[in-house]
């Protein structure tokens, strides 16, 4: 069994003791409960208590917000960690009193989907909390454990199956398969139908299934809503609900002329490339594929995203294109500074003199095939 240390561990662990919430928001079975378990064992400087959102009794008990029922719940309790925190009802409100009226305690709350805890604490937890992301295994945490040449023979296979924990536990491409379906039709979006009564399940799978062939591509969502019968709106609220899920995510359009640069449309991609194969039913090999430097690029954007984050680089993604086809595939803004980043399987001949032209402050680099391991980890 391989075990992977999660990146995000020491980053939360050095905000307890800060008299804050800190939620871990991320998509069913990234880890989420592991993770928190592993920092609640490991916190050995004070009196600690572990939760579950779920329990009926500690739902009712935290309903009653009044100073003596929350002194006499947690006084004297250091470190709380609350699991599948989103199903306390008007968990926001109950958090923000128990920070302001128990002391000293840090709060760790897990959540499967950003859209209802965060509708429940952005505003109560204002200047009470910290979030964080636990994405799929990151290529920097797999580069803690696995050697160089472990990582380069295993490339193929996470380009095709992802990254989730469990997938690394499952020995062969049967199992792996077999847990992606499952995963992808089961219980990956259950937080989507459960939190908001989308009652038609099949046109939100058709909608995923859709994305994951135009993955990369500019998508029309009057196009989209036309396939599956919705309305342009109801398709942008159903990509909006997926990306809250962190099941999708989004690249807009980067440039400062509208006239000559593509700004109004979007690209998507998937957290992982096993769950985006698995909706398709794609898992083949690459000989066997035609789009493999789709999954390339997908991979790319994933880890430079996971890396920023353990950076803690606050950066804004986009991809670039002007009306003549020339593009780039990620742009990367954090404050003044952009990066410009070209995924290519092989060393491309040349590259976007348009983008460079316009903007000249920028970097630009390209990463391969032959050299993404020593820019991504």
């Amino acid at each position: 069994m391989v075990l992977f240390p999660r990146q995000l561990k020491d980053q939360i662990e050095s905000r307890i003791g800060t008299q804050k919430v800190l939620v871990i928001y991320g998509s069913r079975r990234t880890g989420k409960t592991y993770l928190m378990r592993e920092i609640f064992n490991g916190f050995a400087t004070g009196k600690k208590l572990w939760i579950n959102g779920e329990d009926l009794d500690i739902q009712r008990r935290l309903a009653e917000r009044t100073t003596k029922n929350y002194q006499l719940l947690f006084a004297g309790i250091d470190l709380l960690c609350i699991d599948e925190a989103q199903n306390i009802p008007n968990i926001g409100e109950s958090l923000k009193f128990l920070i302001d009226e128990v002391m000293p305690i840090t709060v760790i709350a897990t959540g499967s989907s950003s859209f209802d805890l965060s509708k429940s604490t952005g505003a109560p937890l204002l200047g009470r909390s910290y979030t964080y992301h636990l994405m799929p295994i990151s290529l920097g945490e797999i580069s803690l454990v696995l050697s160089p040449l472990e990582i380069l023979n295993q490339h193929a296979e996470r380009m095709i199956y992802g990254n989730y924990p469990e997938i690394f536990q499952l020995s062969n491409e049967r199992e792996k398969q077999e847990y992606l379906t499952e995963l992808v039709q089961s219980s990956l979006l259950k937080d989507v139908f459960q939190f908001e009564g989308i009652q038609n399940s099949r046109k939100v799978q058709q909608l995923l299934q859709l994305i994951a062939y135009q993955m990369g591509s500019e998508v029309s969502y009057n196009e989209l809503g036309n396939t599956l019968g919705l309305s342009k709106n109801t398709v942008e609220r159903y990509l909006d609900l997926l990306e809250k899920n962190f099941i999708l995510f989004s690249l807009r359009g980067f440039g400062n002329n509208e006239r000559k640069e593509v700004t109004k449309k979007s690209k998507w991609y998937f957290y992982d490339n096993g769950i985006r194969n698995a909706l398709i039913g794609r898992f083949e090999g690459k000989n066997s594929r035609t789009d493999w430097g789709n999954l390339f690029e997908a991979m790319v954007i994933q880890e430079r995203q996971r890396l920023n984050q353990r950076n803690r680089a606050w950066v804004q993604y986009y991809f670039w294109r002007n009306y003549n086809q020339q593009e780039v595939d990620l742009i990367e803004k954090q404050g003044d500074q952009i990066l410009a980043i070209e995924c290519k399987l092989t060393e491309p001949k040349r590259v976007s003199k348009a983008f460079l032209s316009n903007y000249p402050e920028a970097v630009f680099d390209i990463i391969t095939e032959s050299n993404y391991l020593e820019k991504l980890k």
